[in-house]
């Protein structure tokens, strides 16, 4: 689910989620509405190690790696 949200966030460009709450509710629309909640918070917290998502207040900033 982790590298299908990385996908997901690299074709947004400029338009990814700019708040942890809009970035929790793509990553939840994107990997289905039947994911149970742990699983998306288990992938925003793997993609917060991984260094690829920073929040800064409650802005969030992306460090994503080349689209392939």
């Amino acid at each position: 689910m982790v590298k299908l949200a990385v996908d997901d966030l690299i074709k947004r460009k400029t338009a990814r989620p700019r708040t942890l709450k809009t970035l929790r509710s793509t990553i939840h629309s994107h990997c289905g509405k039947a994911t149970p909640a742990a699983d998306i918070d288990a992938v925003y917290e793997a993609l917060l190690e991984l260094g690829y998502v920073k929040l800064d207040g409650a802005k969030v900033t992306y460090t994503l790696p080349a689209a392939d």
